[in-house]
């Protein structure tokens, strides 16, 4: 009977901590929260310190909207109100959540969160460093 290690064990190999992006300073623990949600959600070449100011209003965006379906589940069932002349039109968290959804939509855009930004606009170099950060993050390569 043989000892020792077995032949099929893999070999680990540990990957050093990256660098992802931190939140602005003075932000609020919220803020941080969803930041770290957003940025981590992508391997840390993703992401440049360039696209900082464009991530914290991606990120302003998601509080925004947020904050919106609060205020409108307290509002129930009533999103037809009347104007000053009783006239009956919609509620302003409606137009307000609309809006914020187009911007949040050209945020992922700008940001590359989302899938149809990186397949064609993407130019190759940039493309060549995001499959690489992401072919290290292989969980079927065996590293961890």
């Amino acid at each position: 009977m043989k000892t020792g290690r077995p032949a099929n064990v893999f070999e680990l190999t540990v990957l050093q901590d990256e660098e992802y992006l931190a939140p602005p300073e003075g932000s609020t623990p919220r803020f941080c929260e969803e930041w770290y949600r957003v940025v981590h959600d992508f391997p840390a070449a993703w992401f440049r310190s360039s696209d900082i100011p464009i991530l914290v209003e991606y990120v302003q965006q998601i509080l925004l909207l947020e904050r919106i379906h609060r205020e409108m589940k307290k509002l129930g069932d009533t999103f037809i109100v009347m104007d000053r002349y009783e006239i009956p039109k919609v509620h302003p968290l409606l137009t307000v959540l609309g809006k914020s959804q187009q911007n949040l939509k050209m945020l992922a855009a700008a940001v590359k969160t989302s899938p149809q930004s990186r397949d064609t606009q993407v130019p190759k170099k940039q493309k060549a460093r995001v499959e690489a950060a992401e072919a290290s993050h292989d969980p079927l390569s065996g590293a961890v």
